[in-house]
């Protein structure tokens, strides 16, 4: 059982930020590569530069299909450390301490979205009124206040189709249907990707059932308020 992009600890020796540390297990991050430090840093130029991307999809199914502008201006979130993005979404962030694992990437009309730290980091959004068009086709629970998890699941990076999946505190999930907007009851469809809305804020489990009866467990996934925190899963 393997999980995409194990959590990086970045400059564990140094001190000074304040940092939040949630020990995903196993731990979440996106495929792809990049290394593209083009983009501002609003904390000024001490520590490890460490590149990303924020990836702006029009289908939450296809979460690395990143637009080449409108991500500009978003505000990039790693412990007490903060970058703007470019027109594409890149950014790099001057890293001073710790074991900061989790991205947050906030920003107007966007939902404010959360990743584990892996490499490379590519960290998806979408735009709000997708999402709203999302909740309301779907027919799904999801107020204010309250968290999502959206998780791709693969099997050697081919999407896994009829999986089910079952997440601690809530019993609203819902599966990848045949257009961005309208997702269905039942089990992953063509795309492999689970939505799950209604959680609290802290920490969630989401464990995975295959058609061949093989389970995979996600533990410690951070949750946060109005945020979709995003999951890239190597299922059996």
């Amino acid at each position: 059982m393997k999980v995409l992009a194990t959590l990086l600890l970045v400059c564990a020796a140094c001190g000074g930020d304040d940092i939040e540390l949630y020990p995903i297990s196993p731990g979440g991050g996106g495929p792809g590569g990049l290394s593209i430090p083009d983009a501002s840093d609003a904390d000024g130029d001490s520590g490890v530069p460490l590149a990303g991307r924020v990836c702006l999809v029009t289908d939450a199914r296809t979460p690395t299909n990143c637009a080449n502008i409108g991500a500009d201006g978003l505000t990039v979130t790693l412990g007490m450390r903060t970058a703007i993005t470019a027109a594409d979404g890149t950014f790099s962030i001057n890293v001073v301490t710790g074991t900061a694992n989790v991205w947050r990437v906030t920003g107007t009309d966007i939902v404010s979205s959360a990743m584990a730290v892996g490499s490379p980091n590519i960290i998806p959004v979408i735009s709000s009124a997708l999402y709203a068009q999302m909740v309301s086709d779907s027919v799904a629970t999801a107020p204010t206040g309250r968290g999502a998890i959206i998780a791709k699941l693969t099997t050697n990076d081919v999407p896994r189709i009829g999986a089910t999946a079952v997440a601690t505190g809530t019993t609203s999930v819902l599966y990848d249907g045949a257009n961005a907007t309208n997702w269905l009851q039942g089990a992953t469809g063509n795309l492999g990707v689970v939505w799950t809305t209604d959680l609290a804020a802290g920490t969630a489990t989401l464990t995975i059932d295959t058609a061949e009866l093989t389970q995979q467990t996600v533990a410690n996934i951070p949750v946060f308020a109005d945020t979709i925190t995003w999951l890239f899963v190597d299922v059996p």
